[in-house]
C-alpha cells in the first residue's frame, strides 16, 4: 500500500492542485460547519450525543436483538445488519424528538453568539469525523490504490482521525464487514475501474 502524498499546508489555499476528491472533502467540512452555525451549540451537542449513543447501543445490544430476530430472519448476516439498523435508527429518532423539543425552547429566547460559535466547533469536528469514517471505509474497499486517492492533497490531512477510527472501531464492525464483503479481488477491480474512469 502506497502512502499518501506528503501534505504541504501551502496547498490548502492553492486550489489549482486540488482534484475532485479534495473538493468533495472540503464541501463536506464546510457544509457540516454551516449547518452547525445555523443550529447552534445546544442542538449540535444533542445531535452528536445522539449519534454516539446510537452507535454504542447498536453495537452493544445488536447481538442480543439479533438472537431475538432468529424466529423471523434466518440469514445470519441479514439478521445482524437488521438488528444494528433497528437500534441505530430507533435511537436517532428519539434523539431527533429531544432536539426538536430543545429547538422549541430556544425559539422562545435569543440564540446567543457564543452558542453559534460553539456550534461551529461542533460542526467542524463532526465534519472531520465524517471524512475520517469515509476514508476508513475507502481503505477497507482498497480505494486507496486509485490514482485520485494518491493525488489528493487533502486526504493526508485526515490521517490522524482515520488512524483513531481504526483503533476505535469495535471488532463487530470488522466481522460484519467480512460477512457483507468477502475479501477477494473484486474491490481491487472496482478501484481499477474507478481509476480508469477518472483518467
Amino acid at each position: 500500500m502506497m502512502e499518501p502524498t506528503t501534505f504541504d499546508w501551502k496547498t490548502l489555499t492553492d486550489l489549482s492542485h486540488l482534484n475532485l476528491t479534495d473538493y468533495a472533502l472540503l464541501s463536506i467540512l464546510i457544509f457540516s460547519t454551516l449547518i452547525s452555525l445555523v443550529r447552534g451549540f445546544l442542538r449540535e451537542a444533542i445531535s452528536l450525543a445522539t449519534w454516539v449513543l446510537a452507535f454504542w447501543i447498536s453495537l452493544t445490544f445488536g447481538h442480543w436483538l439479533s438472537t431475538y430476530l432468529e424466529r423471523w430472519i434466518h440469514h445470519p448476516m441479514l439478521r445482524k445488519v437488521s438488528a444494528i439498523l433497528i437500534l441505530l435508527i430507533g435511537t436517532i429518532l428519539m434523539g431527533m424528538c429531544v432536539a426538536h423539543a430543545v429547538e422549541c425552547l430556544i425559539k422562545k429566547g435569543k440564540l446567543s453568539t457564543l452558542d453559534r460559535l460553539l456550534g461551529v466547533c461542533f460542526g467542524a469536528i463532526r465534519g472531520v469525523l465524517i471524512i475520517g469514517l469515509l476514508l476508513f471505509l475507502g481503505h477497507l474497499l482498497t480505494l486507496d490504490q486509485t490514482q485520485w486517492w494518491k493525488t489528493s492533497q487533502y486526504i493526508p490531512l485526515f490521517k490522524t482521525p482515520v488512524e483513531w477510527i481504526k483503533t476505535t472501531v469495535p471488532s463487530q464492525i470488522q466481522e460484519l464487514y467480512s460477512l457483507v464483503i468477502p475479501k477477494d479481488e473484486s474491490m481491487v477491480q472496482v478501484a481499477q475501474h474507478t481509476t480508469a474512469f477518472e483518467s
